[in-house]
């Protein structure tokens, strides 16, 4: 009995120093909660907020060891300086604000530059304000308040069918969807005109479609959905109750069905689906950013592989539905996209300064160099 309780004691003694070695101690959990306070802004000189004024300038922020400035780009003659006197911008907002504003950290959101880049507007605070980038004299223009802070998640399911039917440019027809495929309806005659007959309730044609510019085409893309994966857990403590409330979110998980869209053309006159081939876009994670060009020759949209390891910008021609490859990143880990891309469609190619990828009038950033002063 005596040996017995002694090997039920060491037993005991040993799984109370494996537990309490595992949850680790205060010191650890204090050193853990201290890395993002330790490592914050040390990462210097990454680009972003990128903006065109027109087609010929570019202005964007950059943040500096000790706050952040405004830097703007000439596409034509290919070079960058600072987007104004940050000094004088300073001392102005100073007088204007009451109080002392540092020039390397101007607490200034949401500016807009006219064409010719005499004058900016800005958020301040709670006030919105213009200033004259030639006197710099700062004036108000109104009162602003900061939009909510919205709590969305990223993973939820995207509601396809949720769209308004959507009006030509010519304002002769109005495209929606019904019975999961595609009609158009005349706003003079009020006829309705059905041009798909694949949709389904397993594969349907999704609500945001989009007409050409000259109106003779539509793009509306079949959207096969995902599979239905949830997650449960507890919210202990909500706002509204004493009660604990059960959340559920949609994740799906490696190995799960993803959404597939399949973007197709019709043509509206002869009332004809033009099929566009799937080949260059299979496994998707993501299909987006679809836009017509300003001929209505073609439209382009972004391919993102799943597994992160292809990413193109494909073009898809209105008249054939011929598909071609415009930009095509590869890597055999994965391509490192997020938060470093930024596409501008232009009506014509031009070249630009400290972009990587330029074709077929658009321009693509997966990388963005550090600025040059």
């Amino acid at each position: 009995m005596g040996t017995t309780s002694k090997k039920i004691s060491v037993f005991l003694t040993l799984s109370w120093c494996l537990i309490t070695q595992a949850q680790g101690t205060l010191k650890e959990y204090k050193k853990a909660n201290a890395v993002d306070s330790l490592f914050k802004n040390k990462v210097i000189n990454t680009p972003k907020e990128f903006h065109w004024i027109g087609n010929d300038y570019v202005w964007y922020s950059n943040n500096l060891l000790k706050g952040k400035e405004f830097l703007l780009v000439n596409t034509k003659e290919q070079k960058q300086a600072q987007a104004f006197d940050h000094n004088k911008l300073g001392q102005s907002l100073s007088k204007f604000l009451g109080k002392e504003v540092k020039s390397n950290d101007l607490p200034i959101e949401n500016l807009e530059f006219d064409k010719t880049l005499s004058t900016l507007v800005f958020t301040t605070d709670t006030t919105k304000a213009s200033c004259n980038l030639k006197t710099y004299e700062i004036a108000k223009i109104g009162p602003y308040k900061k939009p909510a802070k919205t709590d969305d998640y990223w993973g939820g399911n995207f509601d396809e069918l949720g769209n308004k039917p959507v009006g030509s440019p010519d304002s002769l027809n109005v495209a929606f969807i019904k019975n999961y495929n595609l009609y158009i309806k005349n706003k003079k005659t009020k006829v309705e005109t059905q041009l798909s007959y694949d949709g389904s309730k397993g594969f349907y044609y999704s609500s945001y479609l989009q007409w050409s510019p000259n109106s003779k085409e539509i793009m509306a893309y079949k959207v096969r959905p995902g599979e239905d994966h949830k997650i449960y857990f507890v919210e202990s403590s909500p706002a509204d109750q004493f009660q604990p409330k059960l959340q559920t979110r949609d994740y799906l998980k490696p190995g799960d069905q993803l959404p597939f869209k399949s973007p197709q053309l019709f043509a509206v006159a002869s009332k004809k689906q033009i099929s566009v081939a799937t080949d260059l876009f299979q496994e998707q994670y993501e299909l987006s950013g679809i836009e017509w060009k300003d001929d209505s020759s073609a439209f382009t949209f972004e391919f993102n592989q799943r597994g992160h390891q292809v990413y193109r910008v494909l073009e898809v021609n209105a008249t054939t539905g011929k598909v071609k490859v415009i930009i095509e990143e590869t890597s055999p880990t994965f391509v490192d996209y997020s938060g470093k891309r930024y596409r501008y469609d232009l009506k014509k190619a031009m070249k630009l300064f400290g972009l990587r990828n330029v074709m077929a009038g658009i321009i693509y950033i997966y990388t963005m160099p550090f600025p040059e002063k």
